[in-house]
């Protein structure tokens, strides 16, 4: 009987419906991606610890074929936690990311929740340096970098190297995050994005930030 029941309580924890909110997760990384996603949820017992886990399977894409796959997947993982309410959050002991391209046998990549958080915390620096390519506000770029990064030209030269795009290729008129990961030995989040102009031009960038939330200014970027 106890077998039985632990048996129905693994299916119910295989099977069990995604909420509201993870469902949105998996539909915007669909989008963002031109991707088909599935998931499953279960949990693994190691030395007796047992660990929740909600594993996103991503189909195959033109797009993150032409991506570094640990960036994509990192990425991935970040959006689907930040599609989590709280509460949500803390019901998971890792997520999942898994290709499709993957041996079935295989495990995918797993991320832990806590750096999930400080690379979302961190993200904002992303976003808010993007958003200022969008509306051209250069000292803002320079003003949000590390103090012993800027300098007297970064603002003027910024505004020229991207008046050279916008001549070519016309206005950026979007922009999305398409890759995460860590780098610098592990002390620096880094955030991939891809820039879209009026003539449908895409421009890869990235940028780096601390790992720390108390350290919210950028360390680096290149958009060449």
């Amino acid at each position: 009987m106890k077998r039985i029941l632990l048996l129905i309580a693994m299916v119910g924890a295989l099977f069990s419906c995604v909420s509201e909110n993870e469902q949105k997760g998996l539909d915007k990384i669909a989008n963002h991606y031109n991707v088909k996603t599935s998931y499953t949820k279960g949990f693994k017992t190691n030395a007796g610890e047992k660990n929740t886990i909600f594993t996103i399977k991503v189909g195959d894409s033109e797009m993150i074929d032409t991506m570094q796959h640990a960036l994509v997947s990192s990425n991935i993982a970040l959006m689907l936690y930040e599609s989590f309410t709280p509460e949500e959050r803390s019901e998971y002991s890792y997520l999942e990311v898994k290709f499709d391209k993957d041996s079935a046998k295989e495990d995918g990549s797993f991320y832990e929740p806590a750096l999930l958080a400080d690379g979302l915390d961190q993200a904002v620096i992303f976003s808010n340096f993007s958003d200022n390519l969008l509306t051209k506000n250069y000292e803002a770029i320079v003003n949000n970098l590390k103090p012993e990064y800027k300098s007297p030209q970064l603002a003027n030269n910024l505004s020229n190297f991207m008046a050279n795009l916008s001549n070519q290729h016309g206005e950026v008129i979007d922009y999305k995050r398409v890759g995460f990961g860590i780098s610098n030995g592990g002390s620096l989040f880094h955030y991939s994005g891809h820039l879209k102009f009026r003539d449908g031009f895409v421009k890869s960038y990235f940028l780096t930030a601390s790992k720390q939330p108390s350290e919210d200014y950028i360390m680096g970027y290149n958009l060449e």
